[in-house]
């Protein structure tokens, strides 16, 4: 039996190098791109994304986990990344898939914010299946969370009052970006991320979708519901599950995961 390879490859999206690690067995049924979380929760999820790519792998599902412009080793500053290059990024990334496997049916999977990322892909150009852990549904809402964590954060640290939200908000239009410890945030990256709507996304997809409720007691919230409603509203066949597994995003120790990535890609084989 010939074992699954594990790639460095690098492509381009509008003239920036994107980077990633192409996870390909000999012969493969379909493929899978995988669509990283924002900021920290990127580095925590990092090992339960290996694992899930290598897991694909093994049941002849070629994965390709990749960078997003501005993170890890593909090119730009974090500060110059927007919403737009990301989608193009996406866009790039289905290219290259398509490119070395063009028989293969392709799935998108995302995590958080790349679940929400995922969505909006495939909301521009449908493809066969799509897959959403624990989407963000309000990118506005997230971007509250994100200052929320931010001003606990500073108090935590300095033992002072916590810049006020309004402030913090004035700060990023007289400076363009936002420090997210140590990691400069721009403006239009802001602002996109604040404009997504996974409901207004789902409305425009009628293909193949699975939604994952990643919690303690594996209950579907009733928010994730009303999305897989949306999605079948438009056409599509989707389905949200609830999966009793720790939170991989937002943990520094390393989680298995076990059931969760199981789960998906007896999914994924399925289709």
């Amino acid at each position: 039996m010939t074992m699954p390879t594990e790639e460095p490859i690098r492509f381009r999206a509008a003239g920036r190098e994107l980077t990633g690690i192409l996870h390909a067995p000999a012969s493969p049924r379909s493929a899978v791109l995988v669509v990283h979380p924002f900021a920290e929760e990127k580095k925590f999820s990092h090992r339960v994304l290996v694992e899930l790519a290598r897991a694909l792998a093994s049941k002849d599902i070629a994965t390709l986990r990749f960078d997003l412009s501005g993170e890890g080793d593909s090119s730009g500053e974090s500060e110059d990344a927007t919403l737009d290059a990301w989608l193009e990024d996406i866009a790039a990334a289905r290219a290259e898939l398509a490119k070395r496997f063009p028989a293969a049916a392709l799935t998108l999977l995302g995590l958080r914010l790349g679940a929400t990322l995922a969505l909006a892909s495939v909301a521009q150009s449908p493809t066969a299946a799509v897959v959403l852990w624990e989407p963000i549904l309000s990118g506005a809402k997230y971007v509250d969370e994100i200052l929320r964590r931010r001003m606990i954060k500073e108090m935590m640290t300095t033992g002072k009052k916590a810049t006020g939200r309004d402030a913090v908000l004035a700060q990023i239009q007289a400076d363009g970006f936002l420090d997210l410890d140590g990691l400069a945030i721009g403006k239009k990256l802001i602002e996109g991320i604040s404009s997504l709507d996974a409901k207004a996304l789902a409305g425009r997809f009628a293909g193949r979708a699975l939604l994952v409720q990643i919690a303690f007691n594996a209950k579907v919230s009733p928010a994730l519901e009303e999305l897989a409603a949306t999605l079948r509203a438009a056409g599509a066949k989707a389905e949200a599950v609830g999966v009793k597994e720790q939170v991989i995003w937002d943990r520094v120790e390393r989680v298995e995961a076990k059931e969760l990535i199981t789960a998906t890609v007896d999914w994924i084989y399925s289709l």
